[in-house]
This record gives structure tokens, sequence and C-alpha cells, in this order.
């Protein structure tokens, strides 16, 4: 189910848990005092794919961004409010993947984890690389709740006390580190942090 999907069932009561969910969000579906948050279960790193011949050519070259539908493109709201980028919704990261293949836009905003799930799944789709010049962050995911805080109490306790694991899992499935990934990109691309995309 799309993220903000999540929280209109949530606050309906069709559902228990949201993830993912982070405080910092803007939720204007439901804001309450009483929503529990977990500590966070995984960083996810939000990035910009472009093809792999347009990666370094900056922000004014990105004028249509696709972004999959329930996902906000936060760290593109300026380039959108002033016009300078239109955005292209769809409905899933492999749609996405092949419209930016066929050069239907220029970049997509998308987790890049995810992103390799779907080119691992997908080898032919395409090749793109997360362009570390154009805008991406990092975002804690955690689970979210109105109805049961006492279980978020200890689902944390878990999570304080059984850290080893969870990175195990974490390495089994491939899922790097945020700053381990970002050093490896920039090595890979020869970039230096003077040149990493930073919000003004």
């Amino acid at each position: 189910m799309p993220v903000k999907r999540l929280q209109i069932e949530l606050k309906k009561g069709n559902v228990d848990f949201v993830f993912p969910d982070n405080p910092r969000w803007n939720d204007h579906i439901i804001y309450s005092v009483d929503k529990a948050y977990s500590l966070p279960l995984v960083d996810t790193f939000a990035v910009t794919l472009v093809k792999p011949e347009n990666k370094g050519k900056g922000i004014s070259f990105v004028s249509n961004l696709i972004i999959p539908d329930g996902f906000t493109p936060a760290k593109w709201k300026k380039q959108i409010s002033e016009n300078t980028v239109n955005v292209i919704g769809v409905n899933s990261v492999y749609e996405g993947l092949s419209l930016l293949n066929k050069e239907k836009a220029n970049a997509m905003d998308i987790e890049y984890n995810v992103a390799q799930r779907i080119l691992r799944r997908y080898p032919n789709i395409g090749e793109f690389t997360a362009d570390l010049t154009l805008p991406y962050n990092t975002v804690s995911f955690s689970v979210s709740t109105l109805k049961h805080p006492d279980i978020i109490h200890e689902l944390n306790a878990f999570l304080n006390s059984n850290s080893k694991t969870i990175d195990e899992i974490k390495n089994k499935y491939g899922i790097e580190e945020t700053k381990q990934l970002t050093l490896r990109l920039m090595k890979q691309q020869g970039l230096t942090k003077n040149v990493l995309w930073s919000a003004l």
C-alpha cells in the first residue's frame, strides 16, 4: 500500500501499524500527539537516478523527474514549486525505470536499495547510476501506531538488545549502511565531498 494510503487506513482504524513512517514527515492526513514511533528500523537512501551518460550534468539538466506514486519528492520541492522540474508520477518502480531508460524523463527520485532490487530482477531494463551531484538524502523508517504504544516499546527493546542480529539480516539482503554506500558511490564516480549535492 502507498505511504499516504497507509496513513489514511491508520486514521480509519483499519490498520494497527504503519511502516514506513517517520516523525519528521509532515503528515497532514493524521497528526496526533498520541502517535507512537519505534526506533528506526532502517535508514533509506533516497537518490536521484540517471542514465550513466547523464551523470554530473547538474540540476539544471533535470526538467522531467519520475516519482513513484505515494512518495513525496521533498528534496526537489524548490525546483517543483518554481516550475523548473515537471513531475511524472508512476505506479511502480519498474514503470519509472522503463520511462527513464526510454528517456521520457531525465531522472528518477527513488530509494537506492529498492531500485537495485528491481534492476537485479530485471537486468535488461537499463543501466542507471545514483548521481550524488543531484539531490539525495537519508531517511529513517520507523513503525508507528495509534492504538498499541506498548508494542512499540517492546519493539524498541528488541531493537536495542539485538543489534548484531539486525546487522546480519541487513548483510544477508544486501542493505548497506548509507555512509558506506555513499563513500562507495563517491569512489566509483570519482567524486570528492566538495562536489556532492547539498541543500542551500
